[in-house]
């Protein structure tokens, strides 16, 4: 009887000392894996899979002032590097690649190259600010 006791006492410490492990892993990769300051703590997609979207403006704020102006624009990402800015009487093609550490995307329309800060990268949001943070541009689905 007394072995039975002490078997159960075994497997309760060995499970107890699991789920403890469990738990520090989970606190572990929740609090490293996250890249952008407004970002995803964890995601299996990949950064180039998530930037890849037709996205339109949701908001545009400058100096902390909202500019939002709803124009129908829309930009075409595309996982192989190539965007599309399309308004309503013109498309223009350029490219797009990540920066240092992919922290930034640098967006480039015939000579002109741009470089934004990502603040937030999902599936249905990509966050943007400039170098001195002046600018944020929050893309949305189109």
């Amino acid at each position: 009887m007394l072995t039975a006791v002490i078997t159960e006492i075994k497997k309760l410490m060995k499970t107890k000392h699991f789920l403890m492990l469990l738990t520090a892993i989970m606190l572990i990769a929740t609090t490293s894996c996250k890249k952008y300051p407004d970002g995803p703590t964890i995601s299996l997609m990949p950064k180039s899979w998530r930037v890849a979207n037709t996205w339109k403006i949701e908001k545009y704020v400058v100096n902390g002032v909202d500019q939002t102006v709803n124009s129908g624009d829309t930009y075409v990402f595309k996982a192989n590097g190539d965007y599309t800015y399309n308004s309503g009487i013109m498309s223009v093609n350029g490219s797009w690649t990540f920066g240092a550490k992919k922290e930034t995307i640098k967006m480039t329309l015939g000579q002109v190259t741009t470089e934004s800060k990502i603040l937030r990268l999902t599936s249905s949001q990509m966050w943007l600010t400039d170098d001195n943070g002046v600018t944020e541009v929050h893309f949305g689905p189109a």
